[in-house]
Formats: C-alpha cells, structure tokens, sequence
C-alpha cells in the first residue's frame, strides 16, 4: 500500500514487485478534487503544452492509431455514498480499466459489472493520509456490460470520482508494468513513468488536493472522460517505443502547495 509521507523534494513510484523506485521529477500535472470547497479564481495558465519535457523524456508520437482500439469512454461521480454505478454503452471491450479518485481516505474494497466481470486493482491504492488518493482496476474478457459498480470502504461526506475506459485488443496476461505513488506538489506532480512497446495501452489517472483542478491532458494521451471535479484520467496507444506518462493542464491552483497521487498501468496489445 503506498501510504508513505513523501518530502516535497522526493517522489516515489511503486512498480512490479512493490519496490519503491524514485521518479525524476517529471512536469506531468495531474487533476484535483475539491475537497468540500468551491473553485479558487485563479487565472488560466493556456493551453496544454504537448512539447513539455519530463525527465524520463517521453516520446510524443503520433497518437492516431488509438480511435480504433478505444471504445469509450464513461465518468461517474458519488456525492459521498459507499456504492456508485456508472452506466457504460454494452460493446466488444475486451479490457475494463477503472480509475477511481477520492480525498476523504476511503478506498475501494470492489468494483463489479452486470455481465460479472472479476476486477482486479494493478497494484495497491496510491494514498496520503491526508486522504488523498487514486486507485486503477481493471478486468479481462468480452462481455456486453452495461454498468459497473464500484464500492468504497465506508460511506462518507466526501464524494469520489470514477472513469471507465472500454479497449480492445489487449494480451490478457499478467501487467509487467504498473505503478503509483503520491508526492507534493510544486514542484512537480506525481508521475508514473511506464515503459512500454507499440500497441501497448498506457492508462493513468490521478488526483490532486484542492485547490489545483486540471481540464485538458497534453497530447499524446487522450482524456478517458470529463475532467470531473478537476481531476482526470488518460489513456495513449503506444506506436513508438518509449517511457510515456500524462502531461496534465492545471487550469487553476498553479504553484500552490498541495498532495498529488497518480495510478498508472501498461497494458500488452495481443500478439
């Protein structure tokens, strides 16, 4: 469970077998949920800059190839209740991924589907306790699904917010590269660089404590859904081999002191 403190000058990404691996500061910024406040009037910071470099330096390719292999795209939002269902057009998905993000320390104990679909987190939740944190499930198998239900740990008087991503074409065997980790921010926000081969499906979602709120992710990654409540979820089809992780733009909070946490996976095309 990564549930270490993180200094503002150190950022930690658990990856394949739990080992703490520590990440260049990378200029991926992620999305923020209000937690219980209002939106701050800062002012917008422009457009998301798709050259920004990291320091894994992620190849920004072409990401043309992903409409054929991405087959929507759904949100959900629970105003604080344990169970939320999230309604999702029935198709020939063959990989479910769920990325769930919450600031009141809950976390989900299972998420489900109306064809029973087995879901299964790619790595422990990514949280600060504080209570910020993100998780990203996912599930394997055809199957004409027209809802899925996550389920947190406890009710609460916080909400939480969930996307759902339908793909296709995706080697159902076990992830080789995964991670997540929570850090503070400035300077950098947290990443999860995932090193991956063409075909490859790279899906991260992250969080932000208020007041930073995003609205747009640079390309080459493509929003999953509307950035509810500030925060998102991306996905790229890999067709150049490289380190890849979301550039997120921050529409309002830049510069202020807040926790981060990101939950990424690279999922293998069929071969």
């Amino acid at each position: 469970m990564c549930d270490q403190l993180v200094t503002d000058d150190e950022a930690y990404v658990r990856g394949v077998n739990w080992v703490p691996m520590p990440v260049p500061h990378t200029a991926v910024l992620a999305a923020i949920l209000a937690c219980g406040c209002g939106r701050f009037g800062f002012e917008d910071s422009g457009a998301p800059d798709a050259s920004a470099p990291t320091t894994d330096t992620p190849v920004q390719s072409d990401a043309s190839s992903s409409a054929d292999r991405f087959l929507g795209g759904f949100v959900g939002r629970s105003p604080g209740d344990a169970n939320l269902d999230v309604a999702i057009a029935p198709s020939d998905a063959d990989l479910y991924v769920v990325g769930v993000t919450n600031w009141s320390g809950r976390s989900v104990v299972g998420i489900t589907d109306t064809a029973g679909g087995t879901y299964r987190p790619v790595f422990d939740r990514a949280g600060n306790p504080d209570g910020t944190a993100s998780e990203l499930w996912y599930a394997n198998g055809v199957r004409p699904a027209t809802s899925v239900t996550v389920q947190m740990s406890t009710d609460g008087t916080e909400g939480f917010d969930v996307w759902v991503g339908l793909f296709t074409g995706v080697d159902p065997s076990p992830l080789a590269q995964y991670g997540g980790g929570c850090n503070r921010y400035p300077p950098d926000i947290q990443a999860v660089p995932l090193i991956a081969d063409a075909g490859t499906i790279v899906v991260v979602t992250t969080m932000l404590q208020n007041p930073i709120y995003t609205d747009a992710v640079a390309a080459p990654f493509k929003d999953i859904g509307d950035h509810t409540d500030g925060n998102g979820a991306a996905y790229f089809i890999v067709d150049t081999p490289g380190t890849y992780s979301p550039i997120w733009h921050i529409s309002s909070g830049e510069g202020i002191s807040a926790t981060t946490c990101s939950s990424g996976a690279a999922f293998p095309p069929l071969h």
